[in-house]
């Protein structure tokens, strides 16, 4: 079970986020509404310019921009909100290159945690330091990046399909041993029937 600090502020990155566009407001009211009391005008439009958007395009409505621009705004609010702790569910989905390189910058400056799901392994490899995998058994924890990880479970399925492979051979020498041993056995008592026969026709005559 996962418990978090007490001074946690949590900053969720959904990857489903279209219905918080729907509405007509531009991209700058949109973004204004995640500030903060100090947040003027300047730091709004200075928070879209880091995001990529050209003063022109911050006064179109959100509900038109695309998923990647959506992406973006999100980021945008995250910044605002300034929690210090990032959950970011598949971030790069819809972005293109040059917004997946600025999120790499960015959250390699961020002095908080951050968790993150995503299918992007060359993401992952450039900013994770613990990868976490779950299992049906429960969670297993690399400390190293997505490469690591990779070296560290072909190593690990190694020493198993190893183990595996010398239980097998272990076994095999155990049914061996065990038919020597039941052909011992018989060969004893077959010895032992024998001569009681010929005890019991000594005794006959």
């Amino acid at each position: 079970r996962l418990k978090w600090a007490e001074n946690a502020q949590l900053g969720y990155f959904a990857q489903d986020h279209a219905a918080d566009f729907k509405s007509k407001v531009s991209l700058y009211d949109w973004m204004h509404q995640w500030g903060s009391d100090g947040d003027d005008e300047q730091v709004i439009r200075g928070t879209l310019g880091r995001l990529l958007f050209s003063q022109d395009e911050i006064r179109k409505p959100v509900n038109v921009i695309s998923g990647g621009e959506q992406a973006r705004m999100l980021f945008g609010r995250l910044i605002l909100q300034k929690p210090n702790v990032l959950l970011l569910d598949e971030p790069t989905n819809h972005l293109d290159i040059a917004a997946v390189e600025w999120l790499e910058s960015y959250l390699s400056q961020w002095e908080g945690a951050v968790l993150i799901v995503s299918h992007d392994r060359y993401f992952i490899d450039r900013l994770a330091t613990r990868v976490l995998e779950i299992t049906p058994n429960g969670i297993d924890e690399y400390l190293g990046d997505y490469s690591y990880y990779v070296e560290k479970k072909e190593e690990l399925e190694e020493l198993a399909r190893l183990a595996r492979e010398e239980t097998k051979q272990v076994v095999v020498k155990k049914q061996r041993a065990d038919k020597e041993q039941q052909r011992e056995e018989r060969r004893i008592k077959q010895r032992i029937e024998e001569i009681e026969q010929a005890i019991e026709q000594h005794e006959n005559r």
